[in-house]
C-alpha cells in the first residue's frame, strides 16, 4: 500500500472517530466571548484617574446577562481596594458602579446586557489622594450568561496603568512647605507652614491632601492682645508670651473659609524661658470661642522633650498656647496662714455666731452673760462665780484686723511668717537652755 492510500485510510479513521465523539476540530470563533485593550489608562499621581478603552466582540449569537469582574493586586500582592473606585460602560453610556469589594482584592458590577458583534467598552478609574505608594496592577475580565444557562468567561486583560512596567505606580506629592507664616495648598498635596518668631518659639500648620477643595492661601498671624478677651486671670490660665495667633484660608476667588474636611494640625513649639513661671504640664492650646465669649480648650498633646504641644482643629479662630502660672513661694506661705486664719475665724463665730461680721460692718458687740452659775463648795460661802466666757469683744476685734489687714498685703503676710519663725527659734532656744539647766552636775 502505498502512502498517499495510507494518508486516506489515517484521515477517514479520524472522520469516524470525531463523529463518534463530536469532538469539533475547526475551533470555531463564532462562538467566543472576547475582549481587549485599544487604548491603555495612565494614571501618575495619586488622585487621578483616567479611562481605558476596550473592545467587547459576543459573538456567542445571543445577547448576554453580563457582569464586569474587577481585580487589583498591591507590589504583587493581593489589595483590598480601598482608594480604587472603577466603573465600567458600554457604548460610552449608562456607567455601572461595581459593588463592594470582594475576596480581599476583587469586585463586580450589577447584571448588566451584552450585545451581539463588536462593541466598544470603557473602564474608568479613580484613585483616592491618599493611596498608599507602590506599584497597582488592574486586572478586568468579563462573564456572560445564555438563557440556556451556559456561561462564557473573557480572558483577563491587564491594564496597564504607567508604560513599560505595568500597573499604577504611585509617586509620593511634594508638599508646599514654607517658614514664613503663608502657603498655598492643594487638594492633592495639602500644605505646611510655619511662622518662626524672634525667640524661636513658632506656630507649624499642617493643612492634609483633601482638606480644601481647590487651591487655598493659608495665613499664619500674631494680633494684639489688647483686641481680644484674654482669659479670665481668676482662672489660673494665662497666655505663654502674650502670643494670640490668628489663621486664615482664602480660596481663589476671594472667598474665606473656616471649616475644613479634614482635621488640620496645628505645633506650637515653645522656649524654656517662656515658661519658667509656668507649669508645664498644664500647657495646652486654646481657641477663642466667639459665642461664649471664653477661651476653649481643645484637645492637646504635650511634648516636653521637643517643647511642643500638638493639637487637631477643623475650624478657624484665634489660637493661642495658654497655661497655669507657677505660685511664688510667699504666696503659697500667704495662702497657708490664710486658711490657718480662717480656721481660727471659723471656731470663733461656732462659740460667738455672728460676732466677726458684727465687727466687720462697726456694729457693737453685746455678750450676754453666760447661763447659770457654778457654786462654791459648803462652807466657803454662798457666792456664785460667773461661768466663763469663750472671748471678749477686744479679742474678736484684734482678730479681725489682723485678718484684714493680712488678706490685703503679701509684706504683711511675709512679716507675721518672719515673727512666728523668730519666736519659734526664740523657744526652742529657752528649751534649750532649760533643758542644759536641769541637767544633773557629775
Amino acid at each position: 500500500m502505498n502512502k498517499r492510500a495510507k494518508s486516506l485510510i489515517v484521515l477517514f479513521l479520524a472522520f469516524l472517530i470525531g463523529s463518534c465523539f463530536n469532538i469539533d476540530f475547526t475551533q470555531a470563533q463564532d462562538d467566543e466571548l472576547n475582549l481587549k485593550t485599544t487604548n491603555e489608562c495612565n494614571i501618575q499621581y495619586s488622585g487621578d484617574s483616567c479611562v481605558a478603552e476596550l473592545e467587547l466582540t459576543n459573538n456567542t449569537g445571543e445577547i448576554l446577562d453580563g457582569k464586569a469582574i474587577f481585580s487589583v493586586e498591591y507590589n504583587n500582592q493581593p489589595f483590598d481596594g480601598i482608594g480604587i473606585y472603577p466603573f465600567f460602560s458600554i457604548d460610552n453610556s449608562n456607567w455601572i458602579n461595581f459593588t463592594d469589594w470582594q475576596n480581599s482584592n476583587t469586585t463586580t458590577t450589577e447584571v448588566f446586557a451584552i450585545p451581539q458583534g463588536e462593541n466598544p467598552a470603557q473602564l474608568k478609574i479613580k484613585t483616592h489622594p491618599a493611596l498608599y505608594p507602590g506599584q497597582y496592577d488592574f486586572t478586568l475580565s468579563l462573564k456572560g450568561t445564555a438563557e440556556t444557562g451556559e456561561e462564557y468567561i473573557t480572558p483577563p486583560v491587564v491594564l496597564v496603568a504607567m508604560g513599560g512596567g505595568g500597573g499604577y505606580f504611585y509617586t509620593p506629592p511634594t508638599v508646599p512647605t514654607t517658614e514664613t507664616g503663608e502657603v498655598t495648598a492643594t487638594p492633592h498635596q495639602g500644605g505646611r507652614t510655619t511662622l518662626i518668631n524672634p525667640d524661636g518659639s513658632k506656630l507649624e500648620l499642617d493643612i492634609p491632601s483633601s482638606a480644601i477643595p481647590q487651591a487655598t492661601a493659608f495665613s499664619i498671624k500674631q494680633i494684639d492682645i489688647n483686641s481680644i478677651n484674654q482669659p479670665d486671670a481668676n482662672t489660673g490660665l494665662f497666655l505663654i508670651a502674650g502670643c494670640i495667633y490668628e489663621i486664615s484660608a482664602q480660596q481663589a476667588d476671594g472667598s474665606l473659609i473656616t471649616e475644613f474636611s479634614k482635621s488640620l494640625t496645628l505645633t506650637f513649639t515653645y522656649t524654656d524661658e517662656q515658661i519658667k513661671d509656668f507649669n508645664e504640664d498644664s500647657l495646652e492650646i486654646y481657641w477663642q470661642d466667639n459665642d461664649k465669649d471664653q477661651w476653649a480648650s481643645l484637645d492637646s498633646q504635650l511634648d516636653k522633650e521637643n517643647n511642643m504641644v500638638i493639637a487637631l482643629t477643623d475650624h478657624f479662630s484665634a489660637f493661642a498656647l495658654i497655661g497655669n502660672k507657677i505660685k511664688p513661694f510667699y504666696e503659697k506661705i500667704k495662702e497657708g496662714v490664710e486658711e490657718f486664719i480662717e480656721g481660727i475665724i471659723e471656731e470663733i463665730e461656732e462659740i460667738i455666731p455672728g460676732r466677726v461680721e458684727a465687727i466687720s460692718e462697726g456694729e457693737e458687740i453685746v455678750i450676754p452673760e453666760a447661763e447659770g452659775s457654778v457654786p462654791l463648795e459648803e462652807g466657803i460661802g454662798t457666792e456664785n462665780i460667773e461661768a466663763e466666757r469663750p472671748a471678749t469683744t477686744e479679742q474678736v476685734a484684734a482678730i479681725a484686723m489682723i485678718w484684714s489687714g493680712i488678706t490685703q498685703s503679701a509684706f504683711l503676710t511675709i512679716l507675721v511668717i518672719l515673727l512666728l519663725s523668730i519666736l519659734m527659734l526664740m523657744g526652742i532656744r529657752k528649751w534649750r537652755l532649760f533643758r542644759k539647766k536641769k541637767k544633773p552636775i557629775l
